[in-house]
């Protein structure tokens, strides 16, 4: 289940059914047991309610060349909007709201090809194309795949700023779990197709075990912290974010005042 207004993020190793479950949640592949509901609603029940579902659930892939097959950014924008008979001044406003709420300048951009943009500009463009035609429900395939640090941070901030701004319900999938972590209120872990673990992100980040019977990489700040608390009783993280971590490490290794 995923509540409204939800940051959700999906890991595990590769291979493991990741991208598999997003396409099920917008109706792309049909499962072949199960159901996928949308408000109580099986999507697949009839054409008409998975149109339904397929507008209001957007979904990004996780190369962006993949998903962008016009010439110009002002076409690829107007794609889904055209397909579905949006007027095109509706399109077009649209269009340029939400470049603008991904920093993106349409006016800049609009002639331009989407293959001549950087690779974060191409992430936050695909996004973009998903947003325009105002979905409820996001769906992002390793939004910060073959990017640097730096600006993986900055799709990870933009993400969290979209959902904060407009209410979006988020279903990120990553096999980085360090990028994460910040972002994520709840995450569930897959295993060989199946669910193996779900939980709040502190429960995952308090159980270093679960994240090497899995193969998955703990943070490092977080593998020192597990250390820490095995050796120091009075260690006791107390946030997810490295500021709040180190500054637990320093307040209980720093020397007395008096010493």
């Amino acid at each position: 289940e995923i509540g409204k207004g939800e940051l959700l993020a999906v890991s595990g190793r590769t291979g493991c059914g990741k991208s598999t479950l997003l396409q099920h949640l917008n109706g792309l592949l049909r499962p072949s047991a199960g159901r996928v509901l949308l408000r109580g609603e099986d999507i697949h029940s009839s054409p008409q309610r998975l149109r339904e579902a397929r507008r209001r659930i957007g979904l990004v892939f996780q190369y962006p060349e993949r998903q962008f097959f016009n010439s110009r950014i002002e076409q690829e924008l107007a794609f889904a909007p055209r397909q579905a008979g949006m007027p095109r001044q509706e399109a077009e406003d649209n269009s340029r709201q939400v470049m603008g709420w991904l920093g993106l300048d349409y006016e800049r951009l609009r002639r331009r090809s989407p293959y001549e943009l950087s690779g974060a500009e191409k992430r936050r463009l695909a996004i973009a194309c998903v947003l325009v035609m105002k979905p409820a429900i996001l769906l992002l395939d390793e939004p910060g795949a073959g990017l640097d640090e730096e600006n993986k941070r900055e799709v990870l901030a933009t993400i969290r700023r979209l959902r904060e701004e407009q209410g979006l319900t988020v279903v990120m999938v990553s096999h980085d779990l360090p990028g994460i972590i910040n972002l994520a209120g709840r995450i569930v872990l897959l295993q060989e197709g199946r669910l193996y673990w779900q939980g709040e992100t502190q429960q995952l980040l308090e159980q270093p075990q679960l994240w090497r019977k899995l193969g998955l990489p703990l943070p490092p700040l977080w593998e020192l912290a597990a250390e820490l608390k095995k050796k120091e009783a009075k260690f006791a993280p107390a946030g997810l974010s490295a500021a709040a971590l180190l500054a637990e490490i320093d307040r209980c290794f720093r020397p007395p005042p008096d010493s």
